[in-house]
């Protein structure tokens, strides 16, 4: 397997990042080398906002794309990558930008811990492995893996939560309700907003409206400089005009209630 090595021109704020490795064939090290690293800007002034000398903890961690940018903004942070190959390049690639303060797990998480089947992709869309076999249209392989819960992670002071698990990511919040309890203050949460890979899992919109009404957060998307509030309506309709198509999705940000507000001031 041959990689391909990035050094970036350039240094974003918060933590300098400048090598990273992956896979030649993976799109991603084009997304980190050409500066569109997940639509770094608005997450950086969240990251900024949330950070408040507290951890980040990230489901889903890939290679690092987003890691070695958001690590940075926290005095801790704690990746789960369920993908043995993607596993070794996310470990190569905080020790690559000396990131001792991130510690990483071979790990999935869902609402309960056990084993389960981690179904592949081929090499260039290696990021978007699943737990859920039917998400896997062009399957690639598989490997058994270990799954945790957030409710197994040890740490009270996580300000942000990001959940990127390729339709399970309702699974994932529903298996974190004492973590987030426990929390000295509230994370920001980002979840990525999938609707096909969510209804081909079993996973309904109204879940996840309950679930962030219980745990007492507001949502709201970038859409581009015009930041507003999201209501329950509103994605329910996109949930299910989507849910049909190979394509659509979009970072869904929990904010907790009242805070929205102190954020993006007008």
């Amino acid at each position: 397997m041959a990689d391909r090595n990035v050094t970036m021109p350039y240094n974003y704020p918060g933590f300098p990042v400048r090598k990273f490795v992956g896979n030649e064939k993976n799109y991603t090290c084009e997304d980190m080398q050409w500066g569109n690293p997940h639509e770094f800007t608005t997450r950086s002034n969240l990251w900024s906002a949330a950070s408040r000398g507290g951890s980040w903890v990230e489901v889903g961690a890939h290679i690092g794309t987003t890691t070695v940018l958001a690590a940075g903004f926290f005095s801790r942070g704690f990746a789960y990558e369920p993908s043995t190959e993607n596993y070794n390049y996310l470990c190569r690639n905080l020790e690559m930008n000396s990131m001792k303060h991130v510690t990483a797990f071979h790990a999935a998480v869902s609402d309960k811990p056990g084993k389960q089947t981690l179904y592949l992709f081929p090499e260039r869309d290696n990021a978007c492995h699943s737990l859920c076999r039917n998400v896997v249209y062009n399957l690639h392989g598989s490997e058994e893996v270990e799954v945790k819960t957030l409710d197994g992670l040890d740490v009270n002071d996580c300000t942000y939560l990001h959940i990127d698990a390729e339709g399970n990511d309702v699974l994932v919040l529903s298996g974190g309700k004492n973590f987030l309890q426990k929390q000295t203050k509230k994370p920001i949460i980002s979840i990525e907003f999938a609707p096909r890979l969510w209804a081909t899992n079993g996973v309904d919109v109204q879940t996840f409206l309950n679930l962030a009404n219980e745990f007492k957060y507001d949502l709201f998307i970038d859409a581009g400089n015009n930041h507003a509030l999201m209501n329950g309506a509103i994605l329910t309709e996109i949930f299910h005009t989507w849910k049909g198509r190979n394509y659509g999705w979009l970072d869904v940000f929990m904010i907790p209630q009242g805070e929205f507000g102190a954020m993006f001031p007008r």
